[in-house]
């Protein structure tokens, strides 16, 4: 959903007389509420014929004109025809094409962002800016910053990870976070907050050196993006808190496991680093999953050591002594490499 934000834009500036309205699940309604009109929102996972009737009412009496269909599934392409929008633009490439007006090509290796505005292409050819774009509100900035004065942090001077994913081979093993926080910490200064759902508490925890820093389950996707836009960077998986932190031009490191950049997840931008391990297996998916097909633990994960993490993101810290990245104490030496 955070990448649909620049064609949401990009619409924006091509129809600017228009009334825009998106349909999305409840979770991710504030990630399109400062670009939409309207905002519609169908809860799937209590997606009864009443729930999927009453959305479609709604969604044709809304007189809407023109319907861009990022979402390539089945179901999507089928709820906007049975609504009746006389226009609907998505790709050739997903069930829900069966149920499309107009088709454009779906370009497999380009960065999503830039995908989604392919679906412009019948009305403008850009070009467009494809990195998303969050409009923060007042009070999300305002709960952030109560925030960071309670946990004593300032602007630039902690780092923010999203050890947590629905996926195991998405997620870079906690320990190993939690190696990296330490480190950030007793050589740079710099408190390491964690982010996630509600249902990462444990994870989160473990990876931060004070129970106060794990914010997971404490802050929306709004908020979540602004604690990342005032950090000194943002370290996480191929995941959701990876494109938060793209909308709000924040460093980062993204760390590559089952998937690969290649299949347009990760932004062309001089604020980001990727990460992955050169494995003749990986990308073994597009997607994730929850065990290795081959081998018995998440090596394309697990071989990744918090230092090659830190010598990526190096001239992005502060050095407290000359050799503060190259030199680790023998005792600890094991930890880091």
């Amino acid at each position: 959903m955070i990448l649909t934000t620049p064609l949401i834009r990009a619409i924006r500036t091509v129809f600017p007389n228009a009334s825009v309205t998106s349909v999305v699940i409840p979770q991710c309604a504030e990630i399109v509420s400062g670009w939409s009109d309207k905002v519609f929102t169908i809860d799937k996972k209590r997606g009864g014929e009443e729930v999927w009737a009453n959305a479609i009412s709604k969604i044709a009496k809304a007189g809407i004109g023109v319907a861009f269909v990022p979402h390539r599934s089945f179901r999507s392409g089928k709820l906007l025809n049975e609504a009746g929008i006389p226009v609907r633009i998505g790709f050739d490439h997903g069930g829900g094409k069966l149920f499309h007006s107009l088709t454009v090509p779906y370009p497999i290796h380009e960065y999503e962002g830039g995908r989604n505005l392919k679906l412009l292409k019948p009305f403008n050819n850009g070009p467009f800016d494809p990195l998303p774009e969050l409009r923060i509100d007042r009070p999300a900035v305002e709960k952030v910053y109560q925030i960071k004065r309670q946990l004593k942090v300032q602007d630039s001077a902690y780092a923010v990870i999203a050890p947590a994913s629905v996926w195991k081979t998405k997620a870079w093993p906690t320990e190993s976070y939690r190696i990296l926080s330490e480190y950030l910490l007793t050589r740079f200064g710099l408190e390491t907050v964690a982010v996630g759902g509600p249902d990462d508490k444990a994870i989160c925890g473990s990876a931060v050196q004070r129970p106060e820093l794990n914010l997971s389950g404490e802050l929306s996707p709004i908020e979540s993006a602004e604690l990342m836009r005032t950090s000194r960077f943002v370290i996480s998986g191929d995941s959701a808190a990876a494109h938060l932190a793209t909308s709000v031009r924040v460093r980062q490191v993204i760390i590559f496991g089952s998937t690969a950049p290649r299949f347009g997840f990760a932004p062309d931008s001089n604020n980001v680093r990727l990460l992955g391990l050169d494995m003749g297996c990986r990308p073994c998916t597009d997607h994730g999953r929850n065990s290795c097909p081959i081998y018995k633990t998440i090596r394309c994960m697990e071989n990744i050591s918090p230092s090659m993490v830190i010598a990526s993101l190096s001239d992005w810290l502060v050095l407290n002594e000359e050799t503060a990245i190259n030199s680790v104490d023998n005792d600890n030496q094991s930890r880091y490499l």
